[in-house]
C-alpha cells in the first residue's frame, strides 16, 4: 500500500504489484484485487517484472528469538 501511494517512499506501482502478488499468493483477497487493478495501469514489461519479482521472492526464515529480549 505504502509503494501504491508513495507514503514514506517514492511511488513505485511495479513494486506495490510485486508485493500484492506476494500476499495474495498466501491468500491475501484485497491484495489480490489490487494486483489486478495495477496490471491494468503499468506497461506489460513492468507488469512482467514485477511478476517474476514476485515468484522469484523466497522469505527468510523465521528466528524465534529475533524479538525475545524486547520482551523480557
Amino acid at each position: 500500500v505504502l509503494y501504491e501511494r508513495g507514503e514514506g517512499v517514492p511511488q513505485d506501482l511495479a513494486a506495490a504489484l510485486k508485493w500484492y502478488r506476494i500476499a495474495a499468493t498466501q491468500g491475501d483477497a484485497p491484495s489480490q484485487e489490487r494486483a489486478q487493478f495495477l496490471m491494468t495501469q503499468l506497461k506489460a514489461a513492468d507488469v512482467n517484472a514485477a511478476m517474476d519479482e514476485a515468484a522469484a521472492f523466497v522469505p527468510k526464515p523465521t528466528v524465534i528469538y529475533a524479538n525475545q529480549a524486547a520482551r523480557s
